[in-house]
């Protein structure tokens, strides 16, 4: 009885047969690369950073209260990064000063 040419090994291969369309051994066709898992968190972390600067705008009133009349200390630190860095980086002091005076009007 022979074998039939697509189930026989290669020579020098141990193992079951691969077929000619099937990925390498360890991989699969679903599983992302590192590439792809790269951009794929600098896209999720780029967009919760957007969010995150963004979402001061409706909530400055009560960052306000939690940061000088003595709400919650929780979103006083939640937002604590923002304004620091609106500090460091005075154009982005500036934009964010016009943002708040955008929701604020």
């Amino acid at each position: 009885m022979s074998e039939s040419p697509s189930s026989a090994s290669p020579r020098g291969r141990s193992g079951p047969p691969v077929s000619q369309n099937a990925s390498p051994a360890g991989t699969s066709a679903d599983t992302p690369t590192w590439g792809e898992f790269c951009q794929w968190l600098a896209q999720r972390v780029f967009i919760l950073s957007a969010l995150y600067v963004l979402s001061i705008g409706p909530m400055y009133w009560h960052w306000y209260q939690s940061q000088f009349v003595g709400g919650s200390s929780i979103l006083a630190a939640f937002y604590l990064l923002l304004f620091e860095l609106a500090q460091w980086v005075p154009p982005f002091g500036a934009w964010l000063d016009w943002y708040l005076r955008w929701w604020l009007t």
